[in-house]
């Protein structure tokens, strides 16, 4: 990854190097952290996260992705470690927390639940009334989560836990609805399941639907899922902020794709 890094690095345009409106806007609005207090995450979600630090409850279960690179081992993890290795980052949270707030999305999902941070961070900004499904494998997490989004998320935001397998519960689901506004993967982070859950969403996703890749840079097979679907001819506009991508249906806008320059990793 250090590698990666250091390519990123040397090639990651600022605001000076856009010239497409749209870009311009979502760099920012939603990758450089506005001062606005509107655009930061709620304390409850900075207080959970410091309780799940402390929390030495163990829950043992079966990995199902490519998991942590720290921890692969599913025996004697605690709630603690889970949300230190694996759980959706503070810096990540509150950028999903901007994108989210920028495309106001009504139906939202999200592959990879884990202890319920991201799918918090994302519940806080949705406008009322919005849907947002959450994908995760493991039952044991699964409850925790539940518990958490019973306790912690927005009365008006709906969230529904799907539990089980993806390969069985995401194409069931996908069967049954007709479109999403905003998905962000972090599930198995391998080159095949990555394309696979992208075909699968793709009927569903217009001009306006947005999606984003959890660490396109974990591995090389994350870097080529990620080559992969910003070649695809259905996007039209693809965003590496090194640690997650970025990709936009828009009819009208050209084909591009850039590397973007930010200090939340």
């Amino acid at each position: 990854m250090l590698r990666a890094f250091w390519k990123y690095f040397w090639s990651a345009k600022t605001a000076h190097g856009l010239h497409s409106p749209f870009v311009f806007h979502l760099y920012a609005q939603v990758i450089i952290p506005p001062a606005s207090p509107r655009a930061s995450l709620p304390t409850a979600w900075h207080k959970l996260r410091a309780d799940f630090l402390q929390n030495k409850t163990p829950l043992a279960f079966e990995e199902i992705g490519a998991g942590s690179k720290q921890l692969r081992r599913s025996s004697g993890r605690t709630i603690a470690q889970i949300t230190h290795t694996a759980a959706t980052t503070p810096a990540k949270a509150q950028l999903l927390y901007r994108l989210v707030s920028f495309c106001q999305p009504l139906q939202v999902l999200e592959l990879g639940t884990c202890v319920g941070l991201g799918t918090l961070a994302m519940a806080y900004a949705l406008p009322p009334q919005a849907s947002l499904f959450t994908f995760e494998g493991a039952p044991p997490l699964a409850s925790l989560s539940e518990v958490v989004f019973e306790q912690q998320a927005p009365a008006e935001i709906s969230i529904s836990l799907v539990a089980g397998h993806l390969d069985q519960t995401l194409p069931a689901w996908a069967s049954e609805h007709t479109r999403i506004d905003f998905a962000f993967l972090d599930a198995n982070h391998r080159f095949e399941p990555t394309l696979r859950y992208f075909d699968t969403l793709l009927p569903l996703c217009h001009e306006d639907t947005c999606l984003v890749f959890d660490d396109i840079h974990w591995s090389a097979e994350m870097e080529a899922a990620w080559e992969t679907i910003c070649q695809h001819e259905s996007v039209t506009l693809s965003l590496d902020l090194f640690n997650i991508g970025v990709v936009f249906f828009r009819r009208k806008q050209p084909k591009q794709h850039f590397v973007l320059w930010h200090t939340s990793f």
